[in-house]
């Protein structure tokens, strides 16, 4: 008799627990992930409209009926099932699946009795679909960027290449000029040429660097921000939204941009002579390349300096762009 007693109040102790979370109809529905109670021994005690709509299904349809018949339609749970390994640990346990070409992340959190035993299994499914495609959309738009930056940055180099010859074509020129006075108005006539074409080559590798900066910057705020906004609506995936998004922005930094961004903006002549400025010509140089006086180089500076908010204050112009 006391056995049966035991047994009898063990089994009312059951029924009242299952019956308390069993009453949690309206918490379940309102719910947009899966929800469910599952037996230990697999049974469907409860699920929320989300997970019969799901199913396609109406709720006596799935009442009493093995989770991994209905769900997966298979004869026993599937490998790396969460309520195996509670059933083991008696601790949460949570996996990641694919089923139907979807991507989840299940849980189950153990019920249990006044011994500990497990009775049933709170069980959610969440539908991670749309944020594990939303991850691959973002790491294949990096790796396109990443590409197109690696084939510029060859384009740069090739030219910078060529660049070095010419200077080196440039200096043997003009040592031969030194040793000879034949042809010296010819000679220098060329130099002077070949001056013009290597400052507008420099010109033109600064623009299309600038253009590059942009054309990145551009790209990202247009490919990948919107999908890092959409990212950031799941709590999970916050923290590494914000570092990457950090690393985006520091890769499409540019120094012409950085340069203007003051309460005056600098003149295409100011921009020139800051190129110039950082390149380290003395205003002498400055002054032949651009066909203008010392004074008005020097005058162009002050203008500069004040726009940069460097007015009346010690701090080298030279250096300051070249740490920009």
């Amino acid at each position: 008799m006391p056995a049966l007693d035991k047994k009898k109040r063990r089994s009312q102790y059951v029924k009242a627990r299952l019956g308390q979370l069993l009453g949690w109809q309206e918490t379940f529905d309102a719910a947009l992930d899966i929800n469910a109670l599952i037996s230990k021994d697999f049974d469907i005690l409860k699920i929320n409209r989300a997970g019969y709509e799901n199913l396609g299904k109406k709720p006596e349809e799935l009442l009493g009926k093995k989770c991994y018949q209905v769900v997966h339609g298979l004869d026993s749970p599937i490998q790396g099932c969460p309520c195996t390994m509670t059933l083991k640990t008696k601790s949460a346990g949570q996996g990641e699946i694919r089923d139907h070409g979807r991507n989840y992340i299940v849980t189950a959190s153990p019920i249990l009795d006044e011994k500990n035993e497990i009775v049933a299994f709170a069980h959610t499914i969440k539908d991670i679909t749309d944020r594990v495609q939303a991850e691959a959309a973002l790491k294949d738009a990096y790796d396109k960027m990443e590409m197109k930056v690696e084939a510029r940055t060859a384009d740069l180099m090739t030219a910078n290449t060529q660049l070095r010859r010419e200077v080196k074509e440039r200096r043997q020129a003009e040592k031969a000029l030194r040793k000879t006075e034949r042809g010296l108005h010819k000679q220098k006539s060329e130099l002077a040429q070949k001056n013009i074409a290597l400052r507008e080559i420099i010109a033109q590798i600064g623009l299309e660097k600038q253009r590059l900066k942009e054309e990145i910057r551009v790209n990202i705020e247009t490919l990948v921000f919107p999908i890092l906004e959409r990212m950031k609506k799941d709590q999970d995936s916050t923290e590494y939204v914000r570092l990457l998004r950090h690393h985006l922005e520091y890769l499409a930094s540019s120094y012409g941009i950085k340069i203007s961004e003051g309460s005056q903006k600098l003149t295409p002549k100011e921009m020139e002579i800051c190129g110039m400025v950082k390149a380290a010509l003395t205003n002498k140089d400055i002054a032949t390349l651009l066909n203008v006086s010392s004074q008005t180089v020097e005058w162009h500076r002050k203008r500069i300096r004040q726009k940069l908010g460097l007015a009346n204050r010690g701090i080298n112009l030279s250096a300051y762009l070249r740490d920009l």
